[in-house]
């Protein structure tokens, strides 16, 4: 998906759901014509530049050519950023990719890249030199990451909502892909309600009773999940705690609703 053809691609059903960094706020969930899940990742915007361009700070970017992508709201954001912070002389190019971004910075024709934090890390990791590009210290905004599913749809919107609270609250308890099976003989009836094993959820949203224990046996609990993707041990190290992607009980404000 790109950040134009996300949208449409959810509203005409060529694809069930869409995660691919959108943010939610009002103005976009009142508008548009899809529903949005329950937030699974906070970010904020930020801005990378070369190592060899010296600069260290957003103010630095008097005169400088900063690109963006086309059709999402870091366009309007960085815009604001720039006339906000009396960085004088710049121009805002903007591309359909993140890969078209990405080699606008490279060769050269844009001095800095604006988009999503998290974004940046996985550009920058994943370049074949990752210390030959600096992310700037500043965030900007908060962007609250939502997957989006097809309106009036409520049955599937339920289902990928608890989902997602399903795996935080498996985080929350300490129940991983590799201690599933001992989790399942656990004598807390919570617990076995939770995976499956004596009673479950899964009428409610017309599935298995076993869908949890099945997503945590295939993939993890969401911090697995993290770790995997994101976390210390990958090109992107994104730490987790004491960041609003934590639990609660971490310093974080990810959390599950309550399931019993």
């Amino acid at each position: 998906m790109t950040d134009k053809s996300r949208f449409n691609a959810v509203q005409t059903g060529q694809v069930d759901i869409v995660y691919a960094h959108t943010s939610l706020f009002a103005s976009r969930a009142a508008a548009l014509a899809v529903d949005f899940l329950p937030p699974y990742f906070f970010d904020g915007g930020g801005v990378m530049v070369t190592a060899a361009s010296g600069v260290k700070s957003i103010n630095d970017l008097s005169g400088a050519a900063i690109c963006t992508t086309q059709g999402s709201g870091s366009e309007a954001t960085i815009a604001q950023e720039v006339k906000a912070r009396n960085i004088t002389n710049t121009k805002i190019l903007t591309f359909d990719t993140s890969e078209k971004l990405f080699s606008a910075l490279t060769s050269g024709r844009c001095n800095a890249m604006y988009t999503d934090k998290s974004a940046l890390a996985a550009w920058r990791g994943n370049s074949p030199k990752s210390s030959d590009y600096v992310i700037l210290p500043e965030t900007l905004g908060v962007a609250p990451f939502a997957g989006i599913v097809v309106q009036n749809d409520p049955e599937w919107r339920k289902l990928m909502s608890w989902t997602l609270y399903a795996l935080l609250q498996a985080d929350d308890w300490g129940i991983t892909s590799t201690n599933l099976a001992e989790m399942q003989k656990s004598a807390d009836p919570s617990i076995q309600k939770f995976l499956g094993v004596n009673g479950g959820f899964g009428a409610d949203f017309h599935v298995s009773d076993s869908f949890i224990s099945d997503m945590i046996k295939a993939v993890g609990n969401y911090g697995e999940i993290y770790d995997r993707s994101l976390g210390p041990k990958t090109p992107l190290f994104l730490e987790r705690d004491k960041t609003p992607n934590a639990l609660p009980k971490n310093g974080g404000i990810l959390y599950s609703i309550l399931w019993l």
